[in-house]
């Protein structure tokens, strides 16, 4: 399980890139997003929500061992 800590501002789209060992484009890689100021979660389901409750979402194979998603913060914070 790979963690990044960052500050976020509010509106700018956050390109999310991991590289995953071993990975092939059939394997099942998802993502949680974690807000540090409330230890809320991204809920992907709800545009624009967070939750008490741990949410995740399916992440894009880009090529190689590489896997992209992305998020646009509602708050300028720091996201895990």
């Amino acid at each position: 399980m790979a963690f990044e800590s960052e500050y976020l501002v509010t509106g700018a789209v956050k390109r999310i890139v991991f590289p995953i060992p071993n990975s092939t484009s059939t394997d099942t890689v998802r993502v949680t997003i974690f807000r540090r100021s409330d230890s809320f979660y991204w809920d992907f389901a709800a545009t624009g929500a967070f939750a008490a409750t741990a949410m995740n979402a399916a992440m894009t194979y880009v090529q190689g061992e590489f896997w992209q998603s992305s998020f646009t913060p509602p708050t300028s914070d720091v996201y895990l």
